[in-house]
């Protein structure tokens, strides 16, 4: 029996799902496929603070029962406390809009358990669960490793997303994501203590979007021999589909003579989400007043930001949600997502909202361009003007027959090219690869 050990971070978020939907479609795939059974057993790891439900409990482990503590912590002791020093001092008076900054070093080391036979290692967003020198180095060189990047922080100074900044790509430093910011910040560091733990290892990087793995490529961070692959996110179509749009804006409370605008994320407060542009593009639609506009996910909204667009048009909060059917009602009643992102990778919310029918207007940034097809399953905006979002938004707004035919293009998309069955079929094929020796590229995505 060979074990596929999977690890991340958080079960929650766009990463933590995508990672958990990527474990349980390869589980889903092998036990009940139309391929001979494979002689695997699946585990995946995450930190000891996640809340467990009693089913995930069978196969969510907290790291506890993965991580050897038996390094010699007398002699780290001093460099993890510096370590520490240093990522407070540079962290502590971010902006609130920042995401996560996250060291290469965290307070103590994490080294893999060697108690226990591996066949292959499946990271995904692994920020401040694994330290990255002494992981890597306690990874048996025999034992396969497959990086799953759902950002960019696996191959910049600590950034998840480098707001066009480029200096990953030949050394950090000087970071404007940071306070006090300077030749040897935080940045620096952390990018030469990950190009020195990734110099002897070989790992297959996959990404969900051609976009991203051009970046890691050209970030130059891993070793020669790495390989790299693009795996599409995969979706369960029978979770997400479409229901009938006026019984799901009733459930909402909606008014069902109004085109309904939706616009969510994991934190609605984060800057790279586009909050404060999808505001400027709302509040300069003509006719607001037939419109609503329903929004959902965690962090806050300001409330004067919300009082001006209620004066504008209807406006409906639903929180966070947190699972399948409320999400899939909630796309259901929407006529059209937006989709501000100023960077991203393959967002989870506009790969929903298409799969419900319900098309997408986004700007044409990252990995959207592969799933948003504009004129076909949404329209894109020019990121470079703030007047293009709007035009795009009341376009479709104006056009009825429009989003109902880029609803069903959405579908379709979702079903041919995104559905988790495929993405398990290529994670299959990869591993076996791996395990075999033999180097076969899957090929580009579709």
């Amino acid at each position: 029996m060979k074990r596929i050990q999977h690890y991340a971070t958080y079960l929650q978020g766009g990463a933590g799902g995508a990672a958990v939907r990527i474990f349980e479609g390869l589980k889903s795939e092998l036990q009940v496929g139309d391929k001979s059974p494979k002689d695997w057993e699946f585990e995946f790891f995450c930190r000891q603070d996640q809340e467990l439900s009693v089913d995930e409990s069978r196969h969510f482990i907290p790291n506890d029962s993965f991580f050897a503590r038996t390094l010699p912590r007398r002699l780290n002791r001093k460099s993890y406390k510096q370590a520490a020093e240093h990522y407070h001092q540079h962290l502590k008076n971010r902006p609130a809009d920042y995401e996560a900054f996250s060291p290469a070093r965290l307070y103590e080391p994490t080294a893999l358990n060697r108690t226990r036979e591996l066949g292959l290692i499946h990271l995904h967003w692994v920020a401040f669960l694994v330290d990255y020198l002494s992981f890597f180095k306690s990874v048996p060189s025999s034992v396969p490793l497959v990086w799953t990047l759902h950002d960019m922080n696996a191959f910049t100074g600590g950034c998840h997303y480098s707001a066009g900044c480029e200096k990953y790509k030949t050394g950090c430093g000087n970071c404007f994501q940071l306070d006090n910011p300077h030749s040897t910040d935080l940045s620096a560091v952390a990018r030469a203590q990950k190009k020195k733990a990734f110099a002897n290892r070989d790992i297959t990087i996959v990404t969900p979007c051609q976009w991203l793995t051009g970046l890691a490529r050209e970030s130059q961070m891993f070793s020669p021999n790495s390989r790299f692959e693009t795996i599409h996110y995969g979706l369960d179509t029978s979770r997400f589909f479409p229901l009938d749009k006026q019984d799901a804006k009733a459930k909402l409370g909606l008014a069902p003579d109004k085109t309904t605008l939706l616009f969510g994320a994991a934190d609605l407060s984060v800057k790279r989400k586009g909050w404060s542009r999808l505001l400027d593009a709302l509040c300069s639609l003509p006719s607001a007043k037939e419109l609503n506009c329903v929004i959902f996910g965690g962090g806050d909204i300001p409330e004067d930001d919300l009082a001006q667009l209620k004066s504008r048009m209807d406006v409906h909060l639903t929180g966070f949600i947190d699972n399948d059917e409320a999400k899939r009602n909630v796309y259901s009643a929407g006529d059209l997502f937006v989709l501000p992102s100023l960077e991203d990778n393959q967002p989870q919310t506009g790969l929903e909202s298409m799969a419900c029918g319900t098309p997408v207007v986004a700007y044409d940034t990252g990995g959207i361009s592969e799933f948003v097809l504009h004129g076909k399953t949404g329209l894109l905006a020019s990121i470079d003007s703030r007047e293009s979002l709007a035009k795009q938004i009341n376009w479709l707004v104006q056009d009825r027959d429009t989003q109902q035919s880029f609803g069903q293009n959405a579908r379709d998309l979702i079903v041919a090219q995104f559905e988790i069955q495929t993405q398990s079929e290529k994670y299959i094929k990869l591993y076996d690869s791996l395990l075999t020796g033999q180097n076969t590229s899957l090929g580009k995505a579709a």
